[in-house]
């Protein structure tokens, strides 16, 4: 009688436990995708994305949110850099939208948001440019976690470790990858009905086709196009092109996207330092992607569109 008591004790404790185990790993499942830091941003006046960063012996300070950007810099102004180390004789050479540009190096030493921080030997100054209000360019390499979902009309950023969920979740619709390679999110979409492949930049407030991509998708309306001046770039100076106005449409499951949208046309020197001057590139600007939710999955080269 007593080792029955004890044999169905035995098996009520390993029902209980296995129970027990189940929900700990539904738990650990809803919780393995769980939101692991938000941000507030405000919007830069040409419709950016700038972000608070605590910068070690500065304070709080607003960087541009820039996917495109090859790595973490700041600008080179003495009235905000004053008692900064800048480490004599030493330099990088950085790419921006105006070409390859000499940066000094400076011992900002950190650099932190929420409860996440890169420390650093020495982070690249370039030259300041007028009428800045951010500190600097924030990568989006910069921590681990690189997925981001931005939300425009609540002005938060939400950074996960993964995206898979996003895939499975009907509200979500991921767009076309696209076949170039480097640290950025490339993906294909429709510009006036033709398959054409750009790079997600969310430090460009404005799209920006070269004249090899447009001469692939121009229409016989040219007529509309017209001389344009506008300041674009994570780092550039004033670019003038020429405004065009194009249809663009990101999946058959989004509808039927934007009609007569405008862009901008122009070669910048960005192009030929990466040797595509002759090729079809386009930089997919905030002025595309700041009408809904997206979701820049860095780590994987995807971004995830959210149905209206």
């Amino acid at each position: 009688m007593m080792n029955r008591l004890i044999s169905s004790f035995n098996l009520f404790g390993l029902c209980l436990t296995l129970t027990l185990l189940s929900l700990s790993s539904h738990a650990f499942e809803k919780d393995f995708f769980k939101r692991q830091l938000t941000l507030d941003f405000e919007w830069e006046r040409k419709g950016r994305i700038l972000v608070p960063v605590t910068v070690h012996s500065f304070g709080q300070q607003l960087f541009l949110f820039d996917s495109a950007a090859g790595g973490t810099t700041i600008y080179q102004d003495p009235a905000r850099l004053v008692g900064a180390e800048r480490l004599i004789g030493k330099s990088q050479k950085i790419l921006t939208s105006t070409g390859m540009e000499t940066a000094s190096l400076y011992n900002i030493r950190k650099l932190s948001f929420g409860m996440r921080s890169q420390t650093y030997a020495g982070l690249p100054a370039l030259r300041e440019y007028s009428q800045r209000k951010e500190f600097g360019v924030l990568a989006l390499d910069l921590i681990l976690w690189q997925v981001y979902e931005v939300s425009p009309k609540e002005n938060k950023i939400h950074i996960y470790k993964y995206a898979d969920h996003f895939a499975k979740k009907a509200e979500w619709v991921q767009l076309e990858k696209g076949t170039m390679a480097g640290n950025a999110v490339f993906v294909k979409l429709l510009f006036n009905d033709h398959l054409v492949e750009a790079m997600v930049d969310t430090g460009a407030s404005t799209t920006i086709l070269n004249r090899a991509a447009y001469e692939k998708i121009a229409r016989p309306d040219e007529g509309r196009a017209k001389k344009y001046r506008k300041i674009t770039g994570s780092a550039s100076s004033s670019v003038v092109g020429q405004e065009v106005l194009i249809d663009v449409s990101f999946h058959k499951e989004l509808g039927t996207g934007v009609k007569d949208h405008k862009v901008l046309i122009t070669d910048l020197p960005a192009f030929s330092a990466l040797g595509l001057q002759d090729q079809p590139m386009i930089l997919l600007g905030m002025d595309l992607l700041s009408s809904e939710n997206f979701v820049l999955d860095m780590r994987h080269s995807r971004l995830f569109l959210r149905r209206k």
